[in-house]
């Protein structure tokens, strides 16, 4: 299958005079090559310092005519094994971060960074701590990811989103499994160190190279590998090919300008070779390293070197980013224009945040800059915001820079924050800026790049342009530190308690700028509603009984914090109800009730007596609807209703008895409400008889 560059070329229409601004985005592809690296069709856009076939030879005053890591006691670890998985790329890039760590003082020569970790959350992604980076995703498109394979370039742009690397002890290569699925906490917390820049060299430059294998202790490079090229004897490498071989991923830690040409199977053009750290253990070649030819053709295929700037964790706290996925596309934008993201800070309890540091990815190289930072810009418009800080540079190579601010600049949660970066260069070419994108690179690797409005934005001829319209984004990323905060500010928040749920509320002061909670007081939720009086007897005036409310602590709730609505006429029998709705400190409602019963029947006496009926009368009820007359049953031993009455009458006659026989009586008021009957008490039982008829 043929390398092939995928090119997609965006328009953007400009809405004033019909003018066009196109945007390119490049997508570099590759086929696949088995042993693990994938070579891109990628050419860097400005060859450093030669234009020749093989490269300068000369070397700098400072560069010595040889340079072998291996003699430096204490600097280079133990040369790791890959074993049978492709993993070759993950062991290269980790080769070149603890060559930069050691170099830099920042860890000893048993420094030992875990591929495991890097070669899994590489095709696992998980959203970053902050939450930016949701949707995105590297996935394996034919195998499982430890027989994927990579390259360097993709590999760098998962390194500079802090997924890794972690120690070889947090996941070791030893417990590899490609069917096992690992827990999200290895992917961010267990990181050791955080990639800080990286450069892209052309191969073709020798003594570029030798110069960064000093500053940075190795470089990475891509090779095609083939056991018939390999001199066994001398432990030297050439083959003259561009097509013949497995794709290989290694690191040069050193060289040798007399290296003669006559140690390989086959001369090269002349002297001198470069020293390779393999991952094929240490019984392969010299005890895991071998000699490269300065002629090999992996300087007429991929034609770049990768130099890896790596500082431990601890620096900066935050990392905010929207490029979560790995591909590597890019945007052109006019000389002299603009590329900024916009993010908004992220809520840290009890800390401020102070930011101190940004990075961009350019693909072009020799680009001079101007980096702002604004404090919330409107949309659409990243500069439109109050300007925080502002400083200049330049980049010499292809790659990924991050630049620590001369001024740090305090982060205030809930706040947006623009990166601006204007870029120039001095050919009027246009300045080509990395971006993360959704695409698919050959069969073997795709990526996805989810993209929202107002995240990211490049400046056009006619001004800004939201790439979420081309669902790109910039790459473009943001770092903070956690910093004390002096609680300048304060905010007082009000949960209030609920009555209806009986939940307790709390009053709690919060600083304005961290969010941490400096107090937080309880408030006790209203638990009892008591009445002066819960009962009446209806004497034809309206009730209102007095009201106090107690929390569950046994408090009285202020009558201010409530609000009592009356229900009903509050005067006739029955049951009524008062509605307490609660505000201020507290929410909610308690309901409270009280009866309004209807009084005895009283005097109740004899109106006549004849032989064969009783007439009696009684004293008037207040509110009663009616009355209900019983008579004493001596054959059922109970009284038993006999009649009812309206309340417009107070007496009656009993007929139809017997005569000169003795009657027991008694009677009660009754009204029907809306809730039901409602009874007074039975009179006292009039004592009677009828008369004999003689």
């Amino acid at each position: 299958m043929k390398k092939k560059i995928f090119a997609m070329c965006l328009v953007i229409m400009i809405m004033f005079g019909f003018l066009q601004e196109t945007v390119c985005a490049e997508e570099a592809s590759s086929e696949e090559q088995g042993e693990g690296y994938h070579f891109l069709d990628l050419q860097l856009p400005e060859p450093d310092g030669n234009s020749e076939e093989y490269g300068v030879r000369a070397n700098g005053a400072n560069l010595p005519e040889k340079y072998d890591a291996r003699s430096i006691v204490g600097f280079l670890p133990e040369v790791r094994n890959q074993g049978n998985y492709d993993t070759c790329w993950a062991f290269a890039a980790l080769a070149s971060a603890e060559a930069s760590l050691i170099k830099q003082g920042y860890a000893a020569s048993t420094l030992d960074l875990s591929e495991y970790q890097l070669a899994y959350f590489f095709y696992h992604h998980v959203t970053d701590p902050l939450g930016n980076t949701e949707g995105d995703a590297t996935n394996a498109l034919t195998t499982n990811f430890a027989n994927q394979g990579g390259n360097s370039l993709f590999t760098m742009w998962a390194l500079a989103g802090w997924q890794g690397p972690a120690l070889e002890e947090v996941l070791p290569y030893s417990t590899l499994d490609t069917q096992a699925r690992l827990g999200s906490e290895y992917a961010y917390q267990k990181d050791y160190a955080h990639l800080q820049n990286a450069y892209l060299l052309n191969t073709t430059d020798f003594e570029n190279i030798k110069k960064m294998i000093m500053e940075h202790g190795a470089v990475n490079i891509g090779y095609r590998n083939s056991s018939v090229y390999s001199n066994e004897e001398n432990h030297a490498y050439y083959n003259p090919t561009t097509d013949q071989g497995s794709g290989h991923a290694v690191t040069i830690v050193g060289w040798d300008d007399t290296f003669s040409k006559n140690n390989f199977n086959q001369a090269p053009p002349e002297d001198g070779a470069w020293l390779i750290r393999n991952s094929w253990g240490t019984d392969k070649g010299e005890g895991g390293y071998f000699w490269l030819s300065y002629y090999n053709t992996f300087v007429k295929n991929e034609k770049i070197g990768y130099v890896f700037d790596f500082a431990p964790v601890g620096q900066y706290d935050y990392n905010y980013q929207y490029d979560g996925s790995n591909g590597s596309s890019s945007v052109t934008i006019p000389n002299g224009g603009m590329a900024a993201n916009v993010f908004q800070t992220f809520t840290t309890k009890g800390y401020c945040q102070s930011l101190s540091a940004v990075s961009i990815g350019l693909y072009s190289a020799n680009v001079d800059y101007t980096v702002s930072i604004y404090m919330d810009p409107q949309s659409n418009d990243p500069t439109s915001g109050q300007l925080l800080c502002s400083q200049t540079g330049r980049t010499e190579y292809t790659g990924y820079y991050t630049i620590p601010l001369e001024k740090e600049v305090t982060l205030i949660p809930g706040h947006t924050f623009s990166i601006v970066y204007t870029l120039s260069k001095d050919s009027g070419d246009g300045i080509k800026v990395f971006v993360d994108k959704s695409s698919q690179n050959q069969n073997w690797i795709s990526f996805v790049s989810q993209t929202s409005a107002g995240q990211s934005y490049v400046t056009t001829e006619s001004g800004w342009y939201d790439l979420n319209k081309l669902q790109v984004c910039a790459r473009i990323k943001a770092f903070s530190k956690k910093k004390d905060c002096l609680h300048a500010q304060t905010e007082t928040k009000v949960t209030p308690a609920d009555a209806s749920l009986g939940q307790e509320g709390t009053i709690q002061v919060q600083c304005a700028d961290c969010t941490e909670i400096l107090s937080n007081i309880s408030i006790s939720a209203p638990d009892q509603v008591i009445l002066e009086n819960a009962a009446y007897l209806c004497d034809g005036t309206v009730k209102e009984p007095l009201i106090r409310v107690l929390d569950k602590a046994g408090t009285t709730v202020s009558p201010s914090d409530y609000t009592v609505t009356w229900q009903g006429d509050r005067k006739n029998p029955g049951t009524h109800y008062a509605l307490l709705t609660f505000r201020g400190n507290y929410k909610g409602t308690m309901t409270a009730s009280f009866t309004i019963g209807l009084d005895r029947v009283k005097k109740l006496k004899n109106s006549s007596l004849g032989t064969r009926s009783i007439k009696m009368k009684w004293n008037p009820v207040n509110g009663a609807a009616g009355y209900q007359i019983y008579r004493y049953d001596s054959n059922k031993k109970r009284y038993v209703k006999i009649k009812t009455l309206s309340s417009k009458t107070t007496s009656y006659q009993d007929k139809s008895l017997k005569s000169a026989k003795s009657y027991k009586y008694k009677i009660r008021a009754y009204r029907t409400t809306g809730t039901g009957t409602v009874y007074g008490d039975y009179s006292e039982v009039l004592f009677t008889a009828t008369k004999p008829t003689q």
